[in-house]
């Protein structure tokens, strides 16, 4: 919050700057809620928030119940501590696996069930320029570290390896379709949140997508027209012998 005491020239005299932060508890936050009803309750109950905020509040209350849908129920009986401390990573994994588990859950499975690290994130940046296999499995584990939204900030702040990622999305796009599955997923986990939107446009991600869609729609229908073409054939052919 800034508060400011401008003088009669129009210039501020005093200006003060405090962090203030204020919970709202979502008693009827529920999977069939109405999300619109609910943006504007919460504006009201916080009248620092402009309303031009009311599409980033309603995409972070999509994202709230989308989790809430896939939490998976608790058990009533407080779980076990162990020596190694299980309970932490199980809650850290839940929270990896908690952001968009549709529509790439079967599609872009863990590379080799280890899990992805930030310490490790230069030598994911070094399999990238390694051979495809390497590059696909780099790629998959960047795809866990942008699945969870905690990891979404440092990584944006790596411009090495999210420039790298769009280097390879345009120069493979059309031989690897695996690779450029989890490029996209990667770059799509960023699009969930409006704060990294300009990420995506610095990296022109949306003008590609394009470009490949009509580039995918262009090669079907020449595939369909030689399937077609074909099919004529063996008929005239089935044709000729009889």
């Amino acid at each position: 919050v800034e508060a400011s005491v401008v003088a009669d020239d129009g210039d501020t005299v005093v200006a003060e700057k405090k962090e203030f932060q204020k919970g709202v508890q979502l008693p009827n936050l529920k999977p069939d809620c109405n999300v619109i009803a609910l943006t504007e309750e919460i504006i009201r109950q916080c009248p620092v928030i402009p309303a031009t905020k009311m599409p980033d509040i309603s995409q972070l209350i999509r994202y709230l119940q989308k989790r809430h849908k896939n939490d998976p129920p608790r058990s009533k009986q407080p779980p076990k501590p162990s020596a190694e401390g299980a309970a932490p990573k199980r809650q850290q994994r839940e929270l990896a696996n908690g952001f968009i588990e549709e529509p790439f859950e079967d599609v872009c499975p863990p590379p080799s069930g280890k899990p992805a690290t930030l310490e490790e994130i230069e030598n994911y940046l070094e399999m990238l320029y390694e051979d495809e296999q390497r590059r696909v499995e780099s790629t998959g584990y960047i795809l866990q570290l942008c699945r969870s939204p905690v990891n979404l900030e440092e990584l944006m702040e790596n411009d090495t390896v999210l420039g790298a990622l769009s280097r390879l999305l345009r120069e493979e796009s059309k031989t690897n379709m695996q690779l450029t599955i989890n490029i996209i997923y990667c770059f799509f986990c960023f699009s969930a949140f409006s704060k990294f939107h300009p990420l995506i446009h610095k990296h022109k991600i949306g003008a590609f997508l394009v470009e490949n869609i009509a580039y995918e729609l262009h090669r079907y229908k020449h595939w369909m027209k030689l399937l077609t073409d074909k099919q004529k054939k063996d008929i005239l052919h089935q044709m000729i012998i009889v």
